[in-house]
């Protein structure tokens, strides 16, 4: 007997840009603007509603890998839209450029500086 493909050939690629795309590009970004004193880590789990949550770290390695939380958010595989939790705050961004504009203003936050800044003293002492 023949195996039968019920797969077929095409696939959905998304043309989108998801949701933990953007912040492991983003992460990567931070060890070089800081040299390696500080890190951006996202660890990424399924939730318990079937979609995922992700949780954006700042991590210093050299305070034996201190991680403080920046940020976290849910959302489905799909990616779209995602629910951003920053502080006490909590927001709904229903599309790629509502979600790289709510990162982009966490990451420009006075708070989330100030941790880096602080970061970085705490190393380099």
């Amino acid at each position: 007997m023949a195996n039968r493909d019920l797969w077929g050939t095409d696939f959905a690629v998304p043309k989108i840009v998801t949701p933990i795309t953007l912040l492991r590009e983003t992460a990567a970004l931070l060890s070089e603007k800081t040299t390696g004193l500080v890190l951006a880590e996202v660890v990424v789990q399924e939730s318990l509603r079937g979609g995922l949550t992700a949780r954006f770290y700042l991590v210093a390695p050299r305070l034996d890998n201190y991680r403080y939380q920046v940020f976290s958010i849910d959302y489905r595989l799909d990616g779209y839209p995602v629910k951003l939790r920053f502080g006490s705050q909590e927001s709904i961004c229903e599309d790629e450029a509502g979600f790289e504009t709510a990162v982009g203003e966490i990451l420009a936050h006075q708070a989330t500086r100030t941790v880096i800044g602080s970061l970085i003293d705490l190393v380099s002492e």
